[in-house]
This record gives structure tokens, sequence and C-alpha cells, in this order.
């Protein structure tokens, strides 16, 4: 493969590599859930596909993850996720970039194009470069055909054979906004030694961005990884987890005891909810009408205040979930009292301090 992405890519990267040294991983780690099912790869990255949190690339948080810009001080941000199942890793990437840029250079599609790459090295092998079998450099750019605005090209780089990863499927789209781009890599696929996926499960990764301004413009690389993608020992932990509670829940926040003429606000806090979230309170089982927000407030608590309080809310896709909280109600303690209750602190302070110095004596 001699396009001059990739001669661009090598001579960057002879820059940054220390070939052969071996070692633990220095990057940060990233837990990859299990989804139950797969994402659609059409270059449309839908809400619920790729589950947990992203790695967010940009200026300001390349220093916590162990990264660097090549080149360049660009307002471009990145968001990648990571997720598995028994059949595949799957990667996902949507970038911020003002000034999408499409083959600037002419030619080969993925000759001056912003895209995006995904380094695994799924045997740890934690050496060599990207010319070592096992080590997978895979590149995913957005198509902008005139013909096909939902095009992608992708192609993989290192030195296995041509056909590696023949089952591999991609898309990408340009956006309001930059581009987003998805990625499916069987594991079977993964070579030598093509591993079985399960929980716990570790290899080593990295994320890069690549933005092209202008054609024969150098392009900045944004990397995560300690050295660059050249040294695998630098590379980022990624490891298989468990599937992501998705299921709507609430619970309640707030006092277990109020006092009998203040205010009680209790307030419900959902998560996992699928867009617009309905509430309805209730009080001992009776529906408190009109209250249907996320906060209940007591004003101006009685005695009869007293009691378990629950809230019941749904989600646009009728998803349901019902919390419960006890209120205990008391009198108030008066001014005089606590007045009382801090003198006679002071007085116990006081004899302690005299029999500290008693029994110092």
């Amino acid at each position: 493969m001699s396009s001059k992405w990739y001669g661009l890519g090598l001579a960057v990267l002879a820059l940054l590599m220390t070939a052969g040294l071996a070692g633990a991983q220095t990057g940060f780690d990233y837990e990859a859930p299990y989804i139950s099912t797969p994402p659609t790869i059409d270059g449309v990255i839908d809400d619920g596909e790729y589950l947990g949190e992203p790695i967010v690339l940009n200026p300001s948080t390349l220093n916590d993850l162990g990264g660097s810009i090549n080149t360049g001080d660009s307002s471009n941000e990145a968001e990648y996720w990571l997720v598995w199942d028994e059949n595949a890793l799957y990667m996902a990437a949507r970038v911020s970039d003002p000034n999408v840029v499409y083959n600037a250079n002419q030619g080969d599609p993925l000759n001056g194009t912003d895209g995006v790459q995904l380094a695994t090295d799924h045997q740890l092998l934690q050496e060599g470069g990207m010319e070592t079998a096992g080590i997978h450099i895979h590149d995913v750019v957005p198509g902008q055909a005139d013909d096909n605005d939902t095009a992608a090209y992708w192609q993989h780089l290192n030195g296995n054979p041509p056909d590696t990863f023949p089952n591999a499927e991609w898309a990408g789209r340009t956006t309001s906004t930059g581009y987003e781009v998805e990625l499916m890599l069987p594991w079977s696929d993964f070579e030598p030694n093509s591993p079985t996926p399960e929980v716990g499960m570790q290899m080593g990764f990295m994320v890069l961005m690549m933005d092209f301004d202008a054609p024969d413009e150098q392009v900045d690389l944004w990397w995560t990884g300690d050295g660059g993608i050249g040294n695998p020992a630098d590379w980022n932990v990624l490891t298989l987890g468990d599937a992501v509670d998705t299921t709507l829940s609430v619970s309640i926040g707030g006092p277990t005891l109020a006092a009998v003429g203040a205010n009680a606000t209790l307030t419900a806090q959902v998560s996992n909810a699928e867009g617009e979230v309905s509430y309805q309170w209730y009080k001992d089982g009776v529906e408190l009408e009109e209250e249907v927000f996320d906060t209940l407030l007591i004003s101006e608590v009685l005695e009869d205040d007293a009691g378990t309080y629950s809230v019941t809310v749904v989600d646009e896709e009728d998803n349901q979930a019902e919390a419960s909280f006890v209120l205990t109600v008391g009198e108030a303690l008066p001014a005089a009292g606590l007045t009382s209750i801090l003198l006679l602190a002071m007085i116990a302070a006081a004899i302690g301090m005299v029999m500290l110095r008693r029994q110092t004596a």
C-alpha cells in the first residue's frame, strides 16, 4: 500500500518511534462495555448503539490521556466509543471539524482526507512497530463523493497479508458539524492467534485523528499514548467489560427528618432515560395532584406530612420506574434549647482540658 497518507504517516511515526522496546503499556485504561445488540454499521451513530463513556480527544484532554498533537493547534474534537460482543470489536468516532477535507491532494481516497485511526495489539506484544505481525492499524475516513455522501474508505496497514480483516465492515458520513465513522472488526480476523473474547480480556490500543486543512499541508496528528503510534509499549490498555445497565431507574434524595414549620424538598434522580421523562408523586399511595415535576416541595411541614412518598417516572419509550422515600417529622428545637446545648458542650470541653492537665502534671 503506497498512498501519500501511508507515506506521511510513516515519516511522522519514524520521529516518534522507539522500536523494539518492551514493557507494560503506559497510557490510560479504557473499558469497552459488552453489547447484546450489535450496532448497524451505516455511518450514523444512533443513541443507544454505543454504550459507556466515550474517549474525548481534544487539546484540553490530551495531557490527561497521555497524548500529543504533532502539529498545529486545532479546535477539533473527536469522541471515540469502543464496544464488543462475541463476534467483533466495534469502534465509532464522532468528529467536530469546521473544515472537513476530502481528498485534498487528489488521487487515492486516503490521500489528504480527514479521518481517524484505531491501532490494536490484541496479543499485548508491546513491541515492534506498524510492520509487526499482530499490530493492526485501521484508517477510516468519511466519504464525500458527489454521488454517495454516506460512503467511506478504509485501509488496513501493517506487516500482515493484504487480505487481513476480509470481513471488516465500515461506513461514514459528513455531518453539519464534522463527520461520523463506524468500524466493525471480527475477532476471527485478528491474526495471528485470533482471541476468544471474554470479560476481562485486555489488548493494547490507540486512537488517532488526522486533520488536513489544505492541499499538501502538513496534517495534524492527535493521538493517545505516551510515545505515539510507533511504540505499542506506550499504547493504552483496552479491557473488555460487562454489559452496561441501561434499565431506567429512579431514586429520591432529600431529608429523612424534617422539623415542623420548616420546608422539605424531595428530588427524583433519573438514570438511563430515553428522551423526556414524566413524573407523578404519591404520598402513602395516594396520588398528589399537580405534583408532576422532578422535585416535590413540602412547605411549612406539618406533623401530618410524615409518611412514605413515592414517585413514578416514565420515559418516551414507555419505560417505567418507581422509588419510595420515608419522611419523618419532628418538633423543631427552639433557639433557647440550641443555646443550652452549645453551653453544655463548652463546659464539657473545659472540664476535659482541666482533667487532661491534671493527668499530665
